[in-house]
């Protein structure tokens, strides 16, 4: 069933098609960028969002860039990466060793801002309990990082804007040579379920940010991490 959410005033907004028509208009747009500007042929980005409604994340990813959950002590990666692989590894053609060598870890089965390969956004769900945490990371982090670094730096008393800093940081001393980018989100402790129904407006303005958001990734470097750090502390 395709999820919607609903309000008595709006008509009922599919998230999975809200998501995958943002992430085609920002293709459109990486593509008319391409070719008015020849430097920017074959750009393209991977891509992570969560949208949190009353105790329910939802969630996807395009490309090898992820979503995290760290509960009680242990980060949990919530959808394995699109990537050749993780292909391998999935039929059983390699094995968790070979992979982490392998000279093609970082070749992608899915971008937005392509031609030829598909972006179809699968939204998922996750029910949240309190004093969870939500990350989202590009592949700079997640290629230098473990999941027990990852759990480690969670585990740290500081806001969660720090947190970000903390792991894109951490990541560059590890040495990593790709784009280093993370978002945090803390659930508070004393998380309530919200009363309040979902406004389908609100929604869809911030669909058309995300619209925004996934054009500009395929920019500047330091422009996207300054970005995902300061959406974390927006987010709080």
């Amino acid at each position: 069933e395709p999820l919607c959410l609903k309000k008595s005033q709006h008509p009922e907004v599919d998230l999975g098609e809200a998501l995958g028509d943002a992430i085609s208009d920002a293709t459109e747009h990486m593509l008319d960028v391409a070719d008015k500007f020849p430097k920017y042929r074959k750009m393209g980005t991977v891509f992570s969002m969560a949208y949190v409604i009353d105790r329910t994340l939802l969630y996807t990813r395009v490309g090898d860039a992820r979503v995290y959950l760290f509960r009680r002590g242990q980060t949990q990666q919530l959808l394995h990466d699109e990537t050749y692989v993780q292909l391998m590894l999935d039929v059983g053609a390699i094995s968790s060793a070979e992979a982490e060598d392998h000279p093609w870890r970082n070749v992608i089965l899915n971008a937005v801002g392509t031609k030829s390969i598909p972006t179809p956004a699968a939204v998922h769900t996750e029910e949240l309990q309190s004093g969870d945490v939500i990350l989202l990371t590009s592949d700079g982090v997640s290629d230098c990082l473990s999941d027990d670094k990852l759990a480690e730096l969670l585990s740290l008393d500081a806001e969660p804007s720090e947190l970000a800093k903390r792991i894109v940081d951490a990541a560059l001393e590890a040495g990593s040579n790709d784009n280093a980018a993370c978002v945090v989100v803390r659930i508070a402790p004393n998380f309530q379920e919200s009363k309040a129904s979902v406004d389908g407006d609100e929604l869809r303005r911030e669909l058309d940010k995300l619209h925004l958001m996934l054009a500009d990734l395929g920019s500047v470097d330091e422009k996207l991490r300054d970005r995902m750090v300061q959406v974390a502390h927006d987010i709080q």
